[in-house]
């Protein structure tokens, strides 16, 4: 709670000089007292002024875009106090729900992606190419991985047989398997010929 209402128009060009003193003061501490909040004051000359945290009164609407600029705002959202940004091309995201932060996701490409949940990092893709006789290839993962413990399936698309990280056509095996936090593996064990593979892959892992 503040002192006292904020009155620019104080002091008044016919106010008594004598109390002008006392009326510079009062302004000062006006603003410093509004300044305090959610504002370091009086720390340092290089910090004065830095957030300590940020206050943000709910909106009744989303605001209007300009060019070359990211807005930050709250709504109400079913009684709840939301979170909210808004793109200068007036795209809205919600970023949060009911104590939760809400889950997004980044399309690489048309055919891969990954999304964060937590500190829980999935990502997933398609891969299609005919992989040569005895041969391996490495398929990228859109985004590095902490560690090699992440989970990594594969499912062939189409007729082709699948179960956990190998799959067999005939007498044609593929195997997926890790290799690196940038990316797996895809090996054809069959040493007569060369396969075409075409199959959805999924990994989870920090």
């Amino acid at each position: 709670m503040h002192e006292r209402e904020y009155d620019s128009d104080i002091p008044a060009n016919d106010d008594d000089y004598i109390a002008g003193a006392e009326a510079v003061r009062h302004h000062r501490q006006d603003v410093e007292q509004r300044m305090e909040k959610n504002h370091l004051w009086g720390e340092s000359m290089s910090e004065d002024g830095e957030h300590t945290i940020v206050t943000l009164r709910e909106q009744s609407s989303d605001p209007n875009t300009s060019t070359g600029k990211m807005y930050v705002y709250t709504k109400d959202v079913d009684g709840t106090t939301e979170l909210f940004c808004k793109d200068e091309d007036g795209n809205v995201k919600q970023l949060t729900s009911t104590g939760w932060l809400t889950i997004d996701s980044k399309m690489v490409n048309t055919s891969t992606g990954h999304a964060m949940i937590g500190d829980l990092l999935i990502q997933w893709g398609e891969y299609s190419d005919t992989i040569a006789a005895s041969s391996s290839v490495n398929v990228s993962f859109p985004v590095s991985f902490s560690d090699t413990n992440y989970q990594l399936s594969g499912t062939p698309k189409g007729t082709d047989y699948a179960y956990a990280f190998y799959w067999t056509t005939g007498q044609r095996h593929i195997t997926i398997s890790k290799a690196s936090t940038d990316y797996f593996t895809l090996t054809n064990l069959y040493s007569m010929s060369s396969f075409a593979v075409n199959f959805y892959w999924m990994a989870i892992g920090n």
